[in-house]
């Protein structure tokens, strides 16, 4: 084991919150749009990418009837909040990830909460 493994690996144990393809979460985060604040978003984990540390997700949901995919790092310095929510909306998800709901009809990753 490296260096950078082992630093990893005593980083990733502190981590308790861990997302899974098909979950729902909740995500907030700081915006800046003329000036800070806090926005929300909530969506199905459509996928998710790397390993250890800098684990990427990516959120999908329909906004106004426009499909919203949001990217991010789970160790990016703007979240406030990430929690998953105990609604599963693709249930024995077998893949890695679910991009094929990009050509489904946009009722098949609608969250309500």
């Amino acid at each position: 084991m490296g260096i950078i493994q082992k630093i990893n690996y005593k980083l990733l144990k502190k981590e308790s919150n861990r997302l899974s393809i098909g979950d729902t979460a909740s995500l907030q985060y700081e915006s800046k749009s003329g000036f800070w604040r806090v926005r929300k978003f909530t969506g199905i984990c459509m996928k998710k990418s790397y390993k250890g540390y800098n684990e990427r997700y990516t959120l999908r949901n329909i906004v106004n009837g426009v499909p919203v995919e949001l990217s991010f790092y789970s160790r990016w310095n703007l979240i406030v909040s990430l929690q998953k929510l105990g609604v599963k909306k693709i249930k024995g998800a077998r893949k890695g990830s679910l991009t094929f709901l990009r050509g489904k009809p946009l009722n098949y990753s609608k969250v309500r909460v």
